[in-house]
């Protein structure tokens, strides 16, 4: 074919022919290496369009509607696999039906997704799961009854707890903490009960609770729910198996179940595997803390050092030994920086704090 050229005259489009089925002559000015030349390339199905689009689902039977913004290109599987997600189902529950006429057509996975009746569903509201075992939490520590308080709000009885210690608030307070260490995060987002449902306790816990302000906060909170009908302690939890029920994967509770056997904490190393508890769980929650194995370092000539040298963790250091002293103190980790304070407010007249790396030091 021919296009106008400039000034009316006539010149020929890439790659056409002229009527007598010669090529038009080539341009020298246009000449260029292949290696040089960019072609566009279209993707398969062509373009995706990104305008975007308001569509109303609308529970079957029901006036329980659901307003979702999405672009005018989404398909019906991509809505129906973030609706599972959100309600808790299994994908292929859900069923997306568009009257047409006098009648009604069900949605294919490749169409596109536009306002529609959603059936397979009885509302928008998330259905709580079922499990036939109960649910297993290791670990009493912050987490693990923060885990243990918001079953219990959710109405689910069915749970276990287990921990090697004789109390709540884990490794961290119960072992770690001296009777001088605080909190180093606000009271308000360290509380079992951080949650827009429950009341801050101001008036019973400072800003920046003690470990024993902290442990009995701990107990109270676990009488005052229930938390501690569920709780074994002094129980550590030794092995875990999971026994498939048959298809699914190995992280669906419902096509599966956990045997957890456990022993007295103080007989962990000792008890023969026959004489340790098996139970059955549908799933665990395991919180073992980050503070378990704490260093120990043994620094070459401190035979020969005539003053005194300590841990400032497990309430090994004696701080009255500090008062009117230079204490030096190796770290700047949490508890490095924590016996900063501890030693000058028992009376140290200085404090050297000697670490490899420096960093910011905050001190309550």
């Amino acid at each position: 074919g021919y296009r106008q050229g400039p000034r009316g005259q006539p010149s020929a489009s890439a790659g056409a022919r002229s009527r007598s089925g010669a090529c038009p002559p080539r341009d020298p000015a246009m000449a260029m290496p292949m290696e040089k030349i960019t072609i566009a390339t279209v993707p398969w199905f062509g373009t995706k369009s990104h305008s975007r689009r308001d569509i109303t689902l609308t529970v079957f039977g029901t006036t329980d509607k659901l307003t979702l913004p999405v672009e005018v290109t989404t398909k019906v599987h991509e809505i129906r696999w973030i609706l599972s997600q959100r309600l808790g189902i299994e994908p292929e529950t859900l069923a997306f039906v568009v009257k047409q006429a006098s009648s009604f057509k069900k949605l294919t996975e490749s169409d596109e997704i536009r306002s529609c009746t959603v059936r397979g569903i009885s509302s928008w509201t998330r259905t709580k799961a079922k499990f036939p075992h109960p649910i297993c939490i290791i670990g009493a520590g912050h987490q693990g009854l923060r885990q243990a308080l918001s079953f219990i709000k959710e109405g689910l009885s069915e749970f276990t707890v287990f921990d090697r210690w004789h109390k709540p608030g884990g490794t961290a307070w119960v072992s770690n903490a001296n009777p001088t260490s605080k909190l180093q995060t606000e009271l308000g987002a360290y509380h079992l009960q951080y949650d827009r449902d429950f009341p801050i306790p101001r008036k019973s816990m400072k800003t920046w609770p003690t470990r024993d302000e902290l442990l009995e906060h701990f107990a109270q909170v676990c009488d005052e729910y229930g938390i501690t009908a569920h709780v074994r302690y002094t129980t550590a939890v030794t092995n875990l198996q999971i026994i498939k029920d048959g298809g699914g994967n190995d992280v669906d509770p419902r096509t599966q179940h956990i045997i957890a056997k456990s022993c007295p904490a103080s007989e962990e190393d000792t008890i023969e595997e026959d004489a340790k508890v098996e139970e059955t769980f549908s799933a665990v929650a395991c919180y073992p803390g980050a503070l378990v194995a704490p260093l120990r370092v043994d620094y070459k000539g401190e035979e020969d050092y005539d003053g005194t040298i300590g841990y400032g963790m497990f309430e090994e250091f004696n701080y009255e030994k500090v008062r009117d002293e230079i204490p030096a103190i190796m770290g700047m980790g949490a508890f490095a920086v924590e016996n900063v304070r501890t030693c000058l407010e028992h009376g140290a007249s200085k404090v050297w704090l000697i670490c490899r790396r420096k960093n910011i030091a905050m001190p309550r």
